[in-house]
């Protein structure tokens, strides 16, 4: 059984990526 604590911290780990990822993208596509 993983740690609720660390999947949490996975989860918003994964998120900002995601964020970063699409802020990139826009970035480029101006």
């Amino acid at each position: 059984m993983l740690d609720m604590k660390l999947i949490q911290s996975c989860l918003y780990v994964l998120d900002c990526a995601r964020i970063e990822y699409d802020a990139s993208q826009l970035k480029f596509s101006q």
